[in-house]
């Protein structure tokens, strides 16, 4: 006796639940409950009698680190700025000198 294919090798099962996911899932302004509920309602149709008690929906490691990344680039200048310093003394700016200071030239 042949077993039945799984339903994830049914297509009409793969575009049903990518299309909840487009639907429902948080980083797409979704809500998760709601992604939970449309995925255990999708399992449900297209399963015979097996239904996923739990969905994950997490984020991985990697994802993850880019995020981190992703803050502390903007916490570094975006642009390197440069100066030109003076080469000869007749090109720097006069001194500040503050007149309460005792003068180094004695």
């Amino acid at each position: 006796m042949t077993q039945p294919p799984p339903p994830h090798a049914d297509p009409a099962y793969r575009e049903a639940r990518r299309a909840a996911a487009r639907a429902h899932h948080p980083d797409a302004g979704g809500d998760a409950e709601s992604l939970i509920r449309a995925l255990r309602d999708i399992d449900a149709k297209f399963s015979r009698g097996a239904v996923a008690t739990q969905v994950v929906v997490g984020v991985s490691r990697r994802r993850l680190a880019v995020r981190r990344l992703s803050r502390v680039r903007r916490l570094l200048p975006t642009r390197r700025t440069y100066v030109d310093l003076p080469t000869s003394s007749a090109d720097r700016p006069p001194r500040h000198t503050d007149p309460g200071s005792p003068s180094r030239a004695n």
